[in-house]
């Protein structure tokens, strides 16, 4: 059943359009609900990607001794409307994956397991300006992809409604990207901790009409910063358990490595 309870757009500019979703708690003895700790709400982007463009960023763009910079630094940096994290990273800060800004690669070559690109801003005419790749089902081919933007994760369910990741207990904050019907590109990230398959499970059940959707980084690294006009939303990451239990460091604010950055054409 779709549920988008609680989901109120405020049309911030043309083609980019913000939510903050309240989402039910988790409760333990249903099995229902989706929040296990934080405040119960997504925020949500929904961005038209003919009206907006993406840029993938890495800290090392900064210069040889340049650090790694919050998220609220890395918009006053790029004076751009929007920012969130990208995917995971080793502990050298080297990207997880395949990360191109253009012909700069930050990242290893394709990560072998998994099957998600988030990709942008192709040169050339005829393609969707932005996406997401399945590599399971789409083709992609480094030297031949017309896209010079491209940051890879992995899979949250696919077109054809399948979950791609596993059932667990671990709760943290949680970044997706997502593609709709429409062609438009849906950012989400929860003040919420939720385990990886409910956050799968929410965006599933909404009424977003959602094609297909894949996971940033989680945890303390899940950030978004939106500053547009008089509009200003800033969140962290702060919630997160483990086999270990509570981990959760309210209050932090975690320096990224990678970004994306979002601005108006």
């Amino acid at each position: 059943m779709a549920w988008n309870a609680g989901l109120n757009w405020r049309q911030l500019s043309s083609g980019l359009e913000f939510a903050r979703w309240s989402i039910p708690r988790y409760d333990s003895a249903s099995n229902q609900g989706y929040c296990r700790m934080g405040e119960p709400y997504v925020a949500v982007l929904r961005i038209e990607p003919n009206l907006w463009r993406f840029e993938v960023l890495h800290y090392s763009l900064n210069g040889e001794d340049a650090e790694p910079l919050t998220i609220e630094k890395w918009q006053e940096q790029t004076s751009s409307s929007v920012v969130f994290n990208a995917g995971q990273y080793y502990p050298d800060l080297s990207y997880m994956g395949l990360l191109l800004n253009g012909d700069q690669e930050f990242g290893a070559r394709l990560h072998p397991q998994w099957q998600a690109l988030f990709v942008a801003e192709p040169n050339r005419k005829g393609v969707s300006r932005a996406r997401v790749i399945d590599l399971k089902y789409d083709r992609f081919r480094l030297g031949a992809t017309p896209y010079t933007q491209v940051a890879q994760s992995f899979m949250l369910f696919d077109h054809i409604g399948r979950k791609r990741v596993k059932k667990g207990n671990w709760a943290a904050n949680r970044t997706a990207v997502a593609e709709d019907r429409k062609g438009r590109i849906l950012v989400f990230v929860s003040e919420a901790g939720l385990t990886i398959w409910d956050f799968a499970r929410l965006l599933q059940n909404s009424s977003l009409n959602l094609v297909k959707a894949m996971s940033m980084d989680g945890g303390y690294e899940s950030e978004l910063a939106v500053r547009l006009g008089n509009f200003d939303y800033v969140s962290y990451g702060q919630w997160e358990t483990n086999d270990y239990g509570d981990i959760s460091v309210p209050g932090i604010h975690m320096p990224l490595p990678a970004v994306i950055a979002v601005h108006p054409r």
